[in-house]
């Protein structure tokens, strides 16, 4: 999160609760959430690499999960250039 300590020292501690406040402390207006995201191009970009997220998807839980990976790298070449999205997410989410 972009100015943690700023969180931080208004006791905000998670990202919910900063997307909570940032909610919260919106100024009436008639903008909409599309206003702050391009929901077509994510939506779009996200139907480019879904089925690669699928195929790694399949890593999840596996205890040799290193070995499993090369073997759909091999399989499944088209899975490596979203790898680096893919570690990021995870990671995020845990």
């Amino acid at each position: 999160m972009k100015y943690i300590e700023k969180y931080k020292s208004m006791g905000i501690l998670s990202e919910d609760a900063v997307f909570e406040y940032f909610l919260f402390n919106l100024k009436d207006t008639i903008r909409t959430y599309d206003f702050f995201v391009a929901w077509e191009k994510v939506l779009g970009n996200v139907s480019q690499i879904e089925v690669s997220l699928n195929i790694l998807n399949s890593l999840i839980g596996k205890k040799d999960a290193s070995v499993k990976l090369k073997e759909l790298i091999k399989q499944y070449p088209e899975v490596v250039p979203i790898i680096p999205f893919f570690n990021c997410c995870t990671r995020c989410n845990h």
